[in-house]
């Protein structure tokens, strides 16, 4: 278990412990999930599906150590099977842990690289123990060590749920390479899964990607509005920023934590609302009487949607981590100001949804952060967003 032993003395390393092709499928034509021929080794597969689950692509943490699943799955090793699927995984590990070295080091994270390099000192310390007292009693596999200090805010009133409702955030897993909601944080509006639902499926938005776009520059590029209440709204709010709430089209959605304008808002949590243009134009009043500023609105055009039993499918796959929170706490993440990237290549990345601005990122970093367990030690990969397929499939080609 030796490899093991290093993963769970630096934790931050299992984000990049997944799967080479997921289990299953979701079908969009049919709405329903279809199994994903494989031709990866049986027996690995047996001991990724108690890793990550069995139609998990991704790590989550299991609250046991990675030492501890290793030596169960293979007490002996002594038929010529168990050999080789013990190398095998000994190779898939191995290439895990310098996969995640190579992308700490890529992007800088001295804190992650420092807590990968303690680990791989405290393995080498302790084969040469093992070395020395052959003839011992094995000690028993370690506990998880703890997450480290990534230097992150925490947000406090943060947890991890299981349910499925609205105000609910859904923050993105590290490991996840899809263009689209890399490092996304989001807000959850809709889940309905009964079958025969006019409504049936999922709506969310992405509240972390802000972009260098205003208001008032998409309300130049078309004909003046002939109300004057509309002239009125893209004046007040000209200088307010576009977030891409997802890549399906969508009118724009205002999110706001003001009671005053429930009546035109649909409520997502305590103190937290979304509305359309309309909402805007009640604003006027508030604003006018200094009750509301322009600031205290989320602009975001987009969303995010998923047919019936999709967003399930993909949570069994550990896609996301659903996180739930106080008032306070959900209220921060969801309306937090966040400013857009500043170079051109980021901003064009930003305008076609494929990523966040730093500011977001360190925003899912911030969230992650706040969850307990070794979630926590995956906050240092806020930065590590833009990551090609080809360095992300190099943690798991041995398992083709």
């Amino acid at each position: 278990p030796g490899p093991a032993q290093k993963f769970d003395a630096s934790p931050v390393a299992k984000a990049f412990l997944m799967r080479a092709v997921p289990k299953d499928f979701y079908n969009r034509q049919t709405n329903h999930w279809q199994p994903y021929p494989s031709e990866a080794d049986p027996d690995t597969e047996a001991l990724l599906d108690r890793l990550l689950g069995e139609k998990g692509m991704f790590y989550k943490p299991l609250g046991t150590p990675l030492a501890q699943v290793i030596d169960e799955r293979f007490p002996d090793a002594e038929d010529e099977f168990d050999i080789k699927s013990a190398f095998a995984t000994l190779k898939f590990l191995n290439e895990t842990w310098e996969s995640a070295k190579k992308h700490c080091a890529a992007a800088d994270l001295e804190i992650a690289e420092e807590d990968m390099e303690n680990a791989e000192k405290e393995m080498e310390n302790a084969e040469k123990e093992e070395s020395a007292q052959a003839t011992a009693a094995p000690a028993p596999a370690p506990a998880p060590a703890p997450a480290p200090t990534n230097g992150a805010q925490a947000i406090p009133g943060l947890e991890e749920t299981t349910e499925l409702v609205p105000g609910t955030l859904l923050v993105t897993h590290p490991g996840s390479v899809e263009p689209c909601f890399g490092r996304a944080v989001m807000v959850m509006a809709r889940h309905d899964d009964e079958v025969g639902s006019a409504t049936a499926g999922s709506c969310a938005w992405i509240i972390n990607k802000p972009t260098n776009t205003t208001l008032g520059k998409i309300m130049s590029g078309t004909p003046s509005p002939d109300s004057a209440k509309l002239r009125r709204v893209a004046d007040v709010f000209e200088h307010q920023p576009i977030y891409i709430g997802g890549p399906c089209e969508s009118p724009m959605i205002v999110l706001h934590s003001l009671d005053e304008l429930e009546g035109c808002s649909t409520k997502l949590h305590d103190g937290l609302y979304y509305g359309y243009q309309d909402c805007l134009e009640t604003a006027l009043e508030l604003i006018d009487e200094e009750a509301a500023s322009p600031s205290d609105f989320k602009l975001v055009l987009g969303t995010s949607l998923w047919g019936r039993g999709q967003l399930m499918g993909e949570m069994k796959q550990n896609h996301w981590v659903l996180v739930k929170g106080s008032a306070e706490s959900i209220r921060h993440v969801v309306m937090d100001d966040l400013k857009p990237s500043d170079d051109m290549e980021s901003m064009l990345a930003s305008l076609q949804g494929t990523m966040v601005s730093p500011e977001g990122a360190e925003l899912w970093g911030k969230v992650m952060s706040s969850l307990q367990g070794e979630y926590a030690a995956f906050g240092p990969l806020a930065s590590i967003q833009r990551h090609s397929l080809d360095l992300a499939m190099a943690s798991f080609h041995v398992l083709k």
